[in-house]
């Protein structure tokens, strides 16, 4: 079973180079993924606020509602991994 944050992914004991380069590229895609997170969290906001009327805010808040705590799930999960991992 691989660890989660354990480099050595094939379990010989060394660790390589191209196993630091996978765990160098998954660390950089969930990065990028918090990121477009909140983004999206950012910008639907901005645009509810600028230009929504309050009869579409009506329609759509209960998705909104949903879309919003799952992306702030995203940005908080990526945040705690991250301090998890330095410590």
């Amino acid at each position: 079973m691989i660890e989660p944050f354990n480099n050595d992914i094939d379990g010989d004991g060394v660790i390589e180079q191209d196993e630091v380069d996978i765990v160098k590229k998954r660390v950089a895609t969930h990065r990028t993924m918090a990121i477009f997170a909140m983004i999206a969290l950012v910008g639907s906001g901005g645009y509810i606020v600028a230009f929504a009327d309050p009869s579409q805010i009506e329609a759509y808040g209960s998705a909104l509602d949903l879309f919003w705590i799952t992306l702030g799930g995203i940005i908080a999960t990526y945040m705690g991994a991250e301090i998890w991992a330095s410590k």
